[in-house]
């Protein structure tokens, strides 16, 4: 297990979705950046879990965010390396998208106030259709089948785009 207690609190990204509670390091040696997500209590896994599913993608040759065991100023968790490698690349969240189609829709509620629309794999393919390509969203659902992966909500997949 690494100790990330000598990354340095890094406030250059944006913190990420979800309820765990995290925090972004820097690597002073080498500037490489990762979300710490620390271990939720002392009866779960999911930090083990994460990097398991990381190493399943990779036997699998699926592109998955690099995760990695370790501890930081003595607590568990692990990190999830940046995927933005280049200067040109930025990370859209899938709400973004979402948004664009659906503008009234409710992140709480997981619907469209309007339409009634409800979040589904519908929506998503509707609104990322005029961006990317759909067979890499359909993967990423297919890797989440296969490895029992059950939180994918709209604020817990992105797009890389380069400009």
């Amino acid at each position: 297990m690494r100790d990330f207690s000598f990354w340095e609190e890094y406030e250059g990204t944006s913190e990420g979705s979800g309820r765990s509670e995290k925090i972004w390091l820097k690597n002073p040696d080498t500037g490489q950046t990762g979300l710490f997500k620390f271990k939720k209590d002392i009866g779960t896994t999911d930090h083990v879990s994460e990097c398991i599913a990381f190493q399943i993608a990779q036997v699998l040759d699926i592109p998955c965010a690099r995760f990695e065991l370790g501890t930081y100023k003595g607590r568990e968790g692990s990190v999830s390396y940046n995927i933005i490698e280049q200067e040109n690349q930025t990370l859209i969240e899938g709400i973004y998208f979402i948004s664009l189609l659906y503008p009234t829709y409710d992140v709480e509620k997981f619907i469209d106030v309007k339409t009634q629309h409800r979040y589904s794999i519908e929506m998503i393919l509707a609104s990322i259709e005029k961006f990317v390509p759909v067979d890499g969203f359909l993967n990423m659902l297919l890797f989440d089948y296969l490895i029992g992966n059950t939180d994918r909500h709209q604020s817990n997949w992105a797009v890389v785009f380069r400009f």
